[in-house]
């Protein structure tokens, strides 16, 4: 009897543990990468809290949040490459050389993960 307690007690403990850990804010760097001077624009969101950006290629965005989405958009011929960081560990790239594309990525909570090129938007 005792030993069942024990072992329900430390299964919650564990389990506790591990929920409140993926509810915690994790870090996201978002690197933007490609054709050197090349024109972006788009949006990021974290937990609900959008942010537009705008600039020239390499740039870095740093954030942290439990649920992220972002979507960029090349200015012109060149590549656009997104590399997604989270908790300074690679998350996932892709790279965008068609004609009016992007890079759409997002975050959600449970490790849902998702980055693609995206075209004609």
């Amino acid at each position: 009897m005792k030993n069942s307690i024990l072992l329900v007690a430390l299964s919650i403990l564990v389990c506790g543990c591990e929920t409140y850990r993926h509810t915690e804010p994790q870090a996201v760097l978002i690197e933007l990468r490609g054709t050197p001077g090349l024109k972006f624009h788009g949006t990021y969101s974290i937990d609900g809290k959008e942010q537009a950006v705008c600039g020239t290629i390499p740039m870095d965005i740093e954030t942290d949040g439990r649920k992220f989405y972002s979507i960029f958009r090349k200015e012109g011929d060149g590549a656009l490459t997104v590399i997604l960081n989270k908790n300074c560990q690679l998350y996932g790239e892709a790279t965008s050389v068609t004609e009016n594309g992007g890079v759409q990525a997002k975050i959600s909570p449970g490790e849902v993960f998702d980055l693609t090129s995206v075209t004609g938007f």
